[in-house]
């Protein structure tokens, strides 16, 4: 219950229309019924495009991303690099 109520705050947080749609519960990256994939995989996909999502929604400003995602700032740049990300890209 409680990863339903995070994806649906998460939902709300991030979306700036007058609903959610699925995309908006990162649902549509989960793999099919029959390939689940592993646990590490499907953590990496979800934080991967939650800060993809993340600094969409704070323009590239990694302060007000750490703060919406209630993270330090050292923490967002560690999972930038992680993911190869480029900060000037969600600028």
């Amino acid at each position: 219950m409680r990863e339903l109520e995070n994806k649906i705050e998460y939902a709300v947080a991030m979306t700036g229309g007058s609903f959610i749609r699925a995309e908006d519960l990162l649902l549509s990256g989960l793999p099919s019924d029959g390939d689940v994939g592993t646990f590490d995989e499907a953590k990496e996909a979800f934080e991967k495009e939650y800060l993809r999502r993340l600094l969409n929604a704070a323009k590239g400003n990694f302060e007000l991303a750490a703060r919406m995602a209630k993270r330090q700032r050292s923490h967002i740049y560690y999972l930038i690099s992680k993911y190869g990300l480029k900060p000037s890209d969600f600028r």
